[in-house]
C-alpha cells in the first residue's frame, strides 16, 4: 500500500472521528447503516487518496455515493429481470382463460344445432 493511500486512512479515519457526537445520537437502525457508510469510505481509500482535494470529507461522500449509486443500480436490473416474467405470467393467464373461452364455442355450436330442430329463426 503506498504512503498516500496510508496519509488518507488517517486523514479519512480523523474525519469518521469528527462525525462520532452525530453517530452517539442517531437512533434506531441509523448507526447501523451510519457505520455501514464509514465502511463504504473506507473501502475506497485507495481512489480517494487519488483525488486532488484538500478536504478527505469530499472524496469520502463521493465514495458513499458512488456505492449507493450502484446498489440502486443492481436493485434496479433485479427489478427490471423480475417484472417480465410477472408480464409473461399475466399474459399467460390471459392465454389459459382464452383456451378455456374457445373450448366453450364447441359447446355453443351444439347448442345452435339443438336449436334450429325447433324451426325457423333459432340462431345460427
Amino acid at each position: 500500500m503506498s504512503q498516500s493511500v496510508n496519509a488518507y486512512r488517517a486523514a479519512l479515519e480523523g474525519e469518521i472521528k469528527k462525525w462520532n457526537g452525530y453517530e452517539r445520537v442517531l437512533r434506531g437502525d441509523d448507526k447501523k447503516f451510519f457505520e455501514e457508510l464509514m465502511n463504504i469510505s473506507r473501502s475506497y481509500a485507495s481512489e480517494g487518496s487519488s483525488a486532488e482535494k484538500d478536504v478527505v470529507f469530499q472524496p469520502m461522500v463521493m465514495s458513499i455515493i458512488l456505492a449507493q449509486d450502484k446498489r440502486m443500480s443492481r436493485i434496479e436490473e433485479a427489478l427490471n429481470r423480475i417484472k417480465p416474467q410477472k408480464d409473461t405470467q399475466v399474459e399467460e393467464k390471459k392465454s389459459v382463460g382464452l383456451v378455456n373461452q374457445l373450448k366453450l364455442v364447441p359447446s355453443l355450436k351444439r347448442v345452435r344445432r339443438g336449436l334450429s330442430d325447433f324451426g325457423p329463426g333459432s340462431p345460427d
